[in-house]
């Protein structure tokens, strides 16, 4: 018999489509440490779904992958309770792979906890997200490199990070974010600047947007670390700074302006972000 793996691959596939006036899991599969807790309602009708990955993260060698299809018309918000860790390698790449697929008159929300790199890991990451010409979504992603206070400042590592959207096959979003090591695209100025979190939210279609009325509404958060952006609809929010509470309130901040924009309801806070 041969030597059983020391690496986790885990997997789900999960289709939620409309049962009367409530969106319910319709399909589910999973392989490994990789599950989900009930379906909860805090909205009545749309399905709010933690996804839970025991282990806490991922060590050279592992991988995640998540496949979701939201039906025509169906709802759903999906979160982390807790940070994705990518620990320091041993020499091999852990991928997550994280794909999206979203009906006519749906609406979709991917609003996930940060993700962690640890100095010397070695990650993959992809989030694509397909979408009909009428459905709405928002994506909202966050990355933090070391752990400062305890020492970790990144000296080393590698990273492979893509974000892309795509409305009935044609290209709206592709972002990607690749570095070897600290180098220019970490350090220089045109690159991170040497900051050490960065993300964003992304979310459409929106329209008739008043983007200066827009960015009063974050004036609080300190201008040096945020910008908002609306082209073609897309409005997308970003954070470059140092510190992951401060980068998760200004997202969740905007999501909580332009969700009622975008997927037409009043932001309900999912229950687990306040554990």
């Amino acid at each position: 018999m041969g030597q059983a793996s020391p690496n986790w691959h885990a997997s789900m596939t999960l289709r939620l489509g409309k049962a009367g006036r409530i969106t319910k899991i319709c399909g589910h599969e999973s392989s490994g440490p990789l599950k989900i807790q009930r379906p909860f309602y805090p909205e009545g009708d749309l399905c709010h779904l933690y996804l839970l990955h025991p282990p806490g993260g991922l060590v050279g060698g592992d991988s995640l992958e998540l496949d979701v299809t939201v039906d025509n018309g169906a709802s759903t918000l999906i979160t982390t309770p807790a940070a994705t860790k990518f620990y320091r390698s041993n020499g091999l790449v852990a991928t997550q792979v994280q794909k999206f697929q979203v009906g006519a008159d749906a609406s979709f929300e991917w609003l996930p906890q940060e993700v962690l790199l640890f100095g010397g890991s070695k990650g993959k990451s992809q989030t694509k997200i397909a979408l009909h010409k009428r459905s709405r979504f928002v994506s909202m992603e966050l990355f933090g490199l070391g752990r400062p206070a305890y020492g970790d400042h990144y000296q080393s590592g590698k990273y492979d990070q893509s974000l892309s959207v795509s409305i009935d096959g044609e290209p709206l979003v592709n972002e990607r974010h690749r570095w070897s090591g600290r180098g220019d695209t970490l350090d220089g100025k045109w690159g991170m600047g040497k900051c050490a979190v960065f993300g964003a939210l992304h979310a459409g279609p929106v329209d008739n947007l008043d983007i200066q009325a827009f960015r009063q509404r974050l004036q609080f958060f300190d201008p040096g670390v945020w910008s908002v952006s609306c082209i073609n609809s897309l409005f997308v929010a970003r954070y470059l700074g140092n510190k992951t509470e401060e980068g998760l309130a200004l997202l969740r901040a905007a999501w909580r302006e332009i969700r009622p924009m975008v997927i037409g309801r009043d932001s309900v806070w999912p229950r687990i972000w306040n554990t």
